[in-house]
C-alpha cells in the first residue's frame, strides 16, 4: 500500500479497512452498493480499485472522493 499502509478487504461487512503498518487501523471506507469485495489494488496515484464481486464490477476510488 502507499506509506507503509495495509488495505483489507472485508467482505462480511462489504468494507475495506485501512491499516497502519503497525496494524492500528486509520480508516474504514463503507460504500454503499458493495456487495462482495473480492480484491483490492492500489496504484502509484493513491487510487484504490475494489473488486465487488457480487455485482461484478471494478470500482475505482480516488484520494479526492
Amino acid at each position: 500500500g502507499l506509506d507503509g499502509l495495509v488495505f483489507v478487504a472485508d467482505s462480511g461487512e462489504g468494507r475495506i479497512v485501512v491499516l497502519s503498518s503497525e496494524g492500528v487501523e486509520v480508516a474504514v471506507v463503507k460504500a454503499e452498493g458493495f456487495d462482495e469485495v473480492a480484491d483490492l489494488g492500489v496504484d502509484d496515484y493513491g487510487s484504490l480499485y475494489v473488486l465487488d464481486a457480487g455485482n461484478q464490477r471494478v470500482v475505482k476510488l480516488t484520494p479526492d472522493n
